[in-house]
């Protein structure tokens, strides 16, 4: 049974909102890509989602070497391209999804190149250049911050450079002269709330930096810890929980720091089915919902895909025979292929090399025409448990999921946000659980569920 939900409904974007912390190391082991799409194709991309999850922000070049930039919305909308980019210096507001960018303006009189400090917004898919500021002869650097929210670039101004301030809530230039000595070259946040950290190169090539506050114009000498910050996450690191995502030659893969062997989520199935030698980190969206990630393909071009994320549930159905004692709920259930035995015959253990899976008791005994039936959740950490219970990664494609739910705005393609099938076991698996009776596992149940639906009604 297949549900298609379309349009602007409140749930839905309830929905696409996100729910705040949905992952933790916890959920590595159910951790899994419950839909891939293909977003951007390009050479050297950089990847960014805005600050509110709902896009990711892809720059880099053309096979010609031109700057191009897209922003993919993560809800299955069209990928919007940014129209006349001239560079891939740019920056994200720190609400919602707009981004200041440099489109190409028109040539000076002496016939030189010149550039527009200009925001896109790809809720309307326009790009326009911001009233009241002079054209460039380059594209410098640009930040947009957060406190004051202000957008800040650099014009050089034969030996010096000059901050130039927008505030883009009030829309007019800030009333602030702040310049330092030299080419302005660098510009990044600094770790003090309001200020910024500027590099300028004087004559003799040696870079001084400063310190410049962005609401009084107080400009100081940068001290060395502020010069050498770095971000303390490593690449591929989510921002809350700590999970590690990395691209491998064999797949997409996310492990919890000092725990154990790493999960892989792609390729599984008809999903991924490509190269994974990366050219970026992979990029957690803000919720860590999401991920996007950037490999190599053939023709010299990179390619960007935007995964959404879901938990697996994968539950064995296991007969007893009548009179036999099942295990109780919580109890821990092997599932193999063959048993252990001692001199006596009795059972001792699994045979170790023939175990598929280990799972959890989570129901009491039920009554079923040949027995009794009780139900066991997985909880190993292996991605290939299904195909080991089953001899299937996925379902034929000809079966009907027990259920499937997916959803997404007017004219975008629908995720896949909630999925179940059950399959057969594959003959002779063997259910042991200490202190009870052997049983049969004869179906296996999967549920797949987006991250964007947990703590949400899952419809049916």
């Amino acid at each position: 049974m297949t549900r298609l939900v379309t349009g602007v409904l409140p749930a839905a974007l309830s929905l696409m909102a996100g729910q705040a912390g949905a992952v933790t190391v916890a959920d590595l082991a159910g951790l899994v890509a419950t839909d891939e799409r293909l977003v951007a194709q390009m050479q050297a991309p950089e990847l960014f989602w805005s600050p509110d999850g709902g896009c990711v922000l892809v720059a880099g070049y053309t096979a010609a070497g031109e700057a191009v930039g897209v922003v993919a919305p993560l809800d299955g909308r069209p990928v919007l391209s940014v129209p006349n980019l001239a560079s891939t210096r740019l920056a994200l507001a720190p609400h919602g999804s707009r981004l200041a960018c440099w489109q190409r303006g028109a040539a000076s009189p002496a016939g030189t190149p010149q550039f527009l400090l200009s925001i896109f917004d790809p809720d309307v898919g326009v790009c326009v250049p911001i009233p009241g500021i002079a054209p460039f002869p380059s594209a410098p650097p640009v930040l947009w911050l957060s406190d004051p929210e202000l957008i800040v670039t650099l014009r050089p101004q034969q030996e010096s450079t000059a901050l130039i301030l927008y505030d883009p809530v009030a829309e007019k230039l800030a009333p602030l002269v702040a310049t330092v000595s030299g080419l302005g070259t660098v510009l990044r946040p600094s770790s003090t709330p309001g200020s910024v950290l500027v590099g300028a190169a004087g004559l003799d090539g040696a870079v001084e930096r400063y310190l410049i506050d962005t609401r009084t114009g107080l400009v100081e000498g940068a001290a060395a810890e502020e010069v050498s910050a770095v971000s303390a996450l490593p690449p591929g690191s989510a921002p809350r929980s700590g999970l590690i995502a990395v691209c491998r030659e064999d797949g997409l893969f996310v492990s919890a720091p000092g725990q154990g062997e790493p999960r892989r989520l792609l390729p599984r199935g008809s999903l991924g089915v490509h190269s994974y030698a990366a050219v970026a980190p992979p990029v957690w969206s803000p919720t860590e919902e999401h991920l996007a990630y950037a490999t190599r393909a053939e023709d010299g071009l990179a390619e960007v895909r935007l995964v959404t994320l879901g938990l697996e549930e994968i539950v064995c159905e296991v007969l007893y025979a009548a009179g036999s004692t099942p295990p109780s709920p919580g109890s821990t259930l092997w599932v193999c292929m063959e048993l252990q035995l001692d001199t006596q015959g009795r059972v001792v253990e699994p045979k170790w090399k023939t175990l598929k899976a280990q799972c959890e008791v989570t129901s009491s005994p039920l009554a079923a025409p040949n027995g009794q039936l009780i139900r066991a959740r997985s909880v190993g950490p292996d991605p290939d448990v299904l195909k080991r219970l089953t001899g299937l990664s996925e379902p034929p494609a000809e079966m009907e999921d027990d259920r499937n739910l997916r959803i997404g705005p007017a004219g975008a393609t629908p995720q896949t946000v909630l999925r179940s099938f059950s399959l057969p076991a594959r003959s002779g698996l063997i259910a042991w659980s200490q202190g009870a009776s052997t049983g049969q596992v004869i179906t296996v149940r999967v549920t797949r569920r987006a991250l964007l639906l947990i703590g949400q009604p899952a419809g049916g």
